[in-house]
C-alpha cells in the first residue's frame, strides 16, 4: 500500500472489492447473497484498515492480507466481533453441511433425534476428525430450573 491516505484508500477499495467477489464467488452457500458477500468484504477490510493502524502506531511493518500469527487473526476477530460479527455468521462460513457429512447426520440421527428438542445439530456444524471417528458441535438445551443458583463469591452465569 502506498503511503499517502489517498493511496491507501484507493487499495482498501481495492481490497473490498477483491473480498466482496471471492466471499462471493468461493462461498458454497446457496443463502448467500450479495448484499452478505459485501458486508463480509467491509468488515475484513475494516479489520485490515484497523491492522494497519495498529502496526503504524506501534512502528512495524506491517502484515498486509497476512495473517499468519494467531495473535493477528486473533486481533481481527475481535474487531470484527466489534463490529457485530456472530458465531452463527462464522458456523455459515466454516460449518459443513449437515446432509454432506456423515458424521454430522450420525451426530443429529443418534443424539438429536430422540433428544425431545434438547439437543440440535445446525444445518451447517463443525466438525473435527479423529482417529476413531469425529466431534461433531451439537447445542444441548439447559432449563433455566437446571441452572444452580451462583454460590457466594462468584460470578452469575450470564446469557451471551
Amino acid at each position: 500500500m502506498s503511503t499517502g491516505d489517498g493511496g491507501r484508500e484507493a487499495e482498501y477499495r481495492r481490497l473490498f472489492l477483491e473480498c466482496a467477489v471471492r466471499i462471493y464467488t468461493e462461498t458454497k452457500t446457496p443463502t448467500l447473497d450479495s448484499q452478505v458477500a459485501l458486508y463480509a468484504a467491509h468488515h475484513l477490510v475494516d479489520a485490515l484498515r484497523v491492522y494497519d493502524d495498529m502496526q503504524a502506531m506501534w512502528g512495524r511493518r506491517a502484515k498486509r492480507r497476512r495473517f499468519d500469527s494467531p495473535s493477528a487473526r486473533f486481533a481481527a476477530l475481535r474487531h470484527l466481533k466489534a463490529a457485530g460479527l456472530t458465531f452463527a455468521e462464522c458456523l455459515q462460513f466454516f460449518g459443513e453441511r449437515r446432509e454432506e457429512n456423515p458424521y454430522a447426520r450420525a451426530a443429529r440421527d443418534v443424539y438429536a433425534k430422540n433428544s425431545d428438542g434438547l439437543i440440535e445439530v445446525d444445518d451447517k456444524t463443525v466438525v473435527a476428525p479423529s482417529e476413531a471417528g469425529a466431534f461433531v458441535l451439537m447445542w444441548g438445551f439447559v432449563a433455566e430450573e437446571d441452572v444452580p443458583a451462583p454460590s457466594q463469591g462468584t460470578q452469575e452465569a450470564t446469557h451471551g
